[in-house]
């Protein structure tokens, strides 16, 4: 009976063993996903402000293009009374 009763304490004591490395395993997991999210997020942060940027960036030259479209108008008609004085 005593072996029979020592023989099912080592097989729970071997299953604790074997559920703590699962455990351990999990963890390891577990962090290791949180700081891949952790990039993520700080990467996707990154990409917001990069694209604030450029869409900044791209109404500036949106408005000197505009700007040098006018001033471009306004050379063709001079250049045009020019020719005309002729």
């Amino acid at each position: 009976m005593e072996d029979r009763i020592s023989e099912l304490m080592n097989l729970v004591v071997d299953g604790q063993k074997q559920m703590n490395e699962k455990l351990d395993k999990m963890d390891s997991k577990i962090s290791s996903t949180q700081e891949k999210v952790a990039y993520l997020v700080e990467f996707t942060d990154e990409m917001k402000d990069f694209k604030a940027k450029t869409i900044d960036e791209l109404r500036e030259i949106k408005d000197k293009l505009f700007s040098i479209e006018l001033i471009t108008a306004s050379n063709w008609k001079d250049v045009v009374r020019l020719r005309s004085v002729k």
